[in-house]
């Protein structure tokens, strides 16, 4: 009985190491650096499905437009300042500054790491408010 309970214990734990978000490659580097970005666009370009995105705010700083969008999965959130020059799809969001579409989802959010430096936004599926 002893054995069967400590190897219980221990899937247990090779199951959380397996999904804890300490494990991630994001963690291991702070949001704001190079290593970070290219990390994110990695796991967004390898699993695009698993992760949620959500408008948090529209910005415009030193002559630029940015979607600062909220970017989620069970184990990892991050806030991402998105450079967009292509509104055609989403005019509305920037007509309004954002107002009235904060917290919407962004289905099929498609994004690009631009000179490892900057997110900029490509297309989007839906709004889905």
């Amino acid at each position: 009985m002893r054995n069967f309970i400590t190897t219980i214990c221990l899937a247990a734990v090779a199951l959380t190491n397996c999904t804890s978000a300490d494990n991630s490659a994001l963690t291991k580097h702070t949001p704001n650096t190079k290593e970070f970005r290219q990390a994110l666009a990695a796991e967004m370009a390898e699993r695009p499905g698993s992760f949620d995105y959500s408008l948090a705010a529209y910005e415009a700083k030193d002559g630029k437009e940015y979607l600062k969008v909220d970017v989620s999965r069970a184990d990892f959130k991050t806030t991402l300042a998105v450079a967009v020059t292509k509104w055609d799809k989403i005019e509305g969001i920037r007509r309004t500054k954002g107002m009235g579409y904060r917290g919407a989802g962004l289905e099929g959010l498609k994004l690009a790491l631009v000179n490892n430096t900057e997110f900029e936004y490509l297309g989007l599926d839906k709004i889905d408010d």
